[in-house]
C-alpha cells in the first residue's frame, strides 16, 4: 500500500469529514421535513399540540430505527463480501 504525506493524509481526512456532515445533513432534513410534514396541521398555536408532539416522537423514532437497521445490513453484506474475496 502507499502512504500518504501529511499534508495529503489532511485534504483526505478533511473531505471524508466534509462528505460524513453532508449526509449527515440531508438525512437530518429529510427527518425534520417528513415528520413535520406528517404531524403537524394546526398552526394556530406556538407549541405542538400533545398529538403532534406525540406524532413527532414517533416519526423521529421509527426513522432512526429505519435507519439502524439499514446500516445494520449494510454491515452484513460488507462482511459477507470481504469474506468470499
Amino acid at each position: 500500500m502507499f502512504s500518504l504525506k501529511p499534508v495529503q493524509h489532511f485534504y483526505v481526512a478533511s473531505g471524508c469529514l466534509g462528505n460524513y456532515i453532508s449526509i449527515f445533513l440531508r438525512m437530518y432534513n429529510s427527518l425534520v421535513e417528513r415528520c413535520f410534514n406528517d404531524c403537524v396541521d394546526n398552526f394556530t398555536r406556538k407549541t405542538l399540540q400533545k398529538q403532534e408532539e406525540t406524532c413527532v416522537m414517533r416519526c423521529a423514532e421509527k426513522f432512526l430505527k429505519h435507519s439502524m437497521r439499514v446500516g445494520l445490513r449494510f454491515a452484513e453484506l460488507n462482511s459477507q463480501a470481504a469474506t468470499q474475496d
